[in-house]
C-alpha cells in the first residue's frame, strides 16, 4: 500500500479560542499522524492560470441522507453554516479566478443517479459533464462503460498524483491499471462515510477498571489499540437493571458496545483484511486466507458476545422501528462505552444533542503486529467523482480543470472548516482529537468486494453480504459459508474482468 505524508496542519489551540485544521484525503501511515505540513498557497495550484470565459460545468449529484451531498458540489447560497459557506467561497473563487461556474443537478423524486447517467451516456446526450455519486453506484454501473479512464486524460489539467486526491482509492480501486472514479478534497462526504470508533469519555473515566488502562489516545499512539484490548474494555462494563440487559433507548442498562451487522465488514477492514485482493493484475478472492480467517474469529469473539455487545438488527426489526437510530440513542443516552460508526453521525441529532462527552478513535488493529491502523468506508454514502464518456474535447478540458480546482481549493478553503466542525461539534474538544482524525482518515482501505459486490447472478448473495450472512445467524462456520459461496463470487469476478479488462 502506498503511503502519503499527512497534509493535515492540526494546531489545536482551544485555550486561545482558535483552531486551525488543514487536511487532505489519501493514504498515510502511523508515523505521519504526528507530522504536518504548512498550508499551500495559490502558487501551488498545479494548473496554469486560465480564464474559461464563464464556462458552466454541470455535475450530476445524488440525494443523500447526510448534510453535504449537494453542498460539496455547489451550495446555492451562503447560510452561515461554516462548511456550506466554505464550499460557496471555494466555488466563488474558482469562478472569479478562472471563469468557471460549477452547477449541481440533483435527481428528482423517484430518479436514481446511476440510471440518469446511464441513460444520458447511452443516449449520447451531454447533460452532465461529471457525476458525483456513492461508491456503490460506480460498482453497479462501471461495467457499462459509462466513464472515462481518468489516467488516460493527457490534457495536463488534472493531476491525480497530488495530495488533494485520495491516493489509496486510486491504488486499491484501479481496474486493469485504469481509474474510473476518484475522491479527495473536492468532496467531504468521503470523509463523512469513513468508519471510526466513538467512545464515551465519562463512562470510561468513571470505571476504575477502564481508567486503569490510562488514556485511550495514548494506547492508540503507542500502537496498542487492538481487538483484544477493546474487548477487555467492553467486558468491563457490567450493569443491568434486571435479570438480563434490555436493548432499548429507554433502558438504563449499560453496554460495552452497540453496533450493527455491517460493522463486521468494517472491523475486518480495520484488522487489515479484505475479501478481494486488487494488488495484482486482476482481483483475487482471499476470504479463505489464513490471515482473513484468523481475523474473522477475533472479530466474531467480540460481535457475538450478546451479553456485552448489542447489535441493532438482532434486537429490533426494521418493521418494528429504526434499529440504527435506536443504537445511536443508546450511545447518546450514555449507556454504551463504544459505538463504531461513520463520522457523519456526529451531525445527527441523537449524537449532536447528546448530553455526553465523547471522543473518536480509529478502528482497532487485529493485534500489535499489524503495521498501522486502517479504516474502511461505507459504500452507500462515500462519494466519488467520475467523468462520463460523453464529455469530450474542450468541455473535457474545462471539466478536468474545474475538478482540479475544486480539489485544490477544497484543500485550502473547505478542509479547515470541515475538520474544525468535526472536532468542535458538540463535546469533541481535546488536544488529541485532531491526531485521532489523522489516524482515521489517513489510512483507508477500499475493498473491491464491498464496492462491486461480486456474485454469480441477480438472486445470489454477493461478497458485500458475506459477513452479514454469518453474523445474522451468529455463525462461526466461515469455512462452510465460503465454500458454498466462492463459486458464485468467482463467477462475479470473472464477469467483471470480461467486461472491464
Amino acid at each position: 500500500m502506498l503511503k502519503r505524508i499527512a497534509c493535515l496542519m492540526l494546531c489545536l489551540m482551544f485555550a486561545a479560542s482558535a483552531v486551525l485544521l488543514v487536511g487532505c484525503n489519501g493514504d498515510g501511515d502511523e508515523s505521519a499522524a504526528s507530522e504536518g505540513s504548512s498550508t499551500q498557497s495559490d502558487k501551488d495550484f498545479s494548473n496554469e492560470v486560465k480564464n474559461w470565459g464563464g464556462e458552466t460545468i454541470t455535475i450530476l449529484g445524488y440525494k443523500g441522507e447526510f448534510a453535504f451531498h449537494s453542498v460539496q458540489i455547489a451550495p446555492e447560497e451562503q447560510t452561515g453554516e461554516a462548511v456550506n459557506d466554505a464550499f460557496f467561497e471555494r466555488n466563488s473563487k474558482i469562478e472569479e479566478l478562472y471563469g468557471l461556474n460549477i452547477k449541481c443537478v440533483l435527481p428528482e423524486s423517484g430518479q436514481d443517479t446511476g440510471v440518469l447517467i446511464k441513460n444520458a451516456v447511452m443516449g449520447g446526450t451531454t447533460d452532465y459533464d461529471a457525476v458525483v455519486a456513492p461508491l456503490y453506484i460506480f460498482g453497479l454501473y462501471l461495467p457499462d462503460d459509462l466513464f472515462i479512464d481518468l489516467k488516460s486524460i493527457n490534457n495536463g489539467y488534472i493531476h491525480l498524483e497530488e495530495a488533494w486526491w485520495d491516493q489509496a482509492l486510486q491504488e486499491q480501486c484501479s481496474v486493469n491499471d485504469k481509474l474510473f472514479f476518484v475522491a479527495g478534497d473536492a468532496l467531504v462526504e468521503d470523509d463523512e462515510a469513513t468508519w471510526a470508533m466513538f467512545f464515551n469519555k465519562q463512562m470510561y473515566n468513571a470505571n476504575a477498571d477502564l481508567a486503569a488502562h490510562g488514556s485511550l489516545y495514548d494506547i492508540v499512539k503507542e500502537g496498542k489499540w487492538t481487538l483484544d484490548v477493546m474487548y477487555e474494555m467492553i467486558t468491563a462494563v457490567e450493569y443491568s437493571t434486571g435479570e438480563a440487559k434490555v436493548w432499548h433507548p429507554t433502558s438504563d442498562d449499560k453496554w460495552g458496545m452497540v453496533g450493527q451487522f455491517l460493522d463486521f465488514y468494517l472491523f475486518m477492514q480495520g484488522a487489515g483484511q479484505t475479501l478481494v485482493d486488487n494488488s495484482g493484475d486482476k482481483p483475487v478472492l482471499r476470504g479463505d486466507s489464513e490471515e482473513n480467517v484468523n481475523a474473522f474469529f477475533a472479530v466474531a469473539e467480540v460481535l457475538y458476545d450478546n451479553e456485552n455487545v448489542g447489535i441493532a438488527e438482532s434486537h429490533v426489526s426494521w418493521a418494528d422501528g429504526h434499529p440504527y437510530q435506536m443504537k445511536r440513542q443508546i450511545f447518546g443516552n450514555g449507556n454504551a462505552l463504544f459505538m463504531p460508526n461513520q463520522l457523519a453521525v456526529i451531525g445527527q441529532h441523537e449524537i449532536s444533542n447528546a448530553d455526553i462527552s465523547f471522543g473518536l478513535l480509529p478502528m482497532p488493529k487485529r493485534d500489535e503486529a499489524q503495521d498501522y491502523y486502517t479504516s474502511g468506508v461505507e459504500i452507500y454514502h462515500y462519494s466519488a467523482i467520475a467523468i462520463p464518456t460523453t464529455t469530450v474535447g474542450a468541455k473535457l478540458d474545462a471539466t478536468t480543470y474545474a475538478l482540479e480546482a475544486m480539489a485544490y481549493y477544497g484543500n485550502q478553503i473547505v478542509n479547515p472548516e470541515y475538520y474544525e466542525r468535526t472536532l468542535t461539534y458538540r463535546r469533541i474538544q481535546d488536544d488529541e482529537s485532531g491526531e485521532m482524525l489523522q489516524y482515521i482518515l489517513n489510512n483507508r482501505t477500499y475493498d473491491m468486494g464491498a464496492i462491486f459486490n461480486f456474485k454469480g447472478g441477480e438472486n445470489m448473495a454477493g461478497t458485500l453480504g458475506f459477513y452479514t450472512n454469518l453474523i445474522m445467524n451468529y455463525s462461526t462456520d466461515i469455512t462452510s459459508q465460503w465454500e458454498s459461496s466462492v463459486n458464485s463470487f468467482q463467477t462475479g469476478i470473472d464477469n467483471f474482468v470480461e467486461q472491464c479488462y
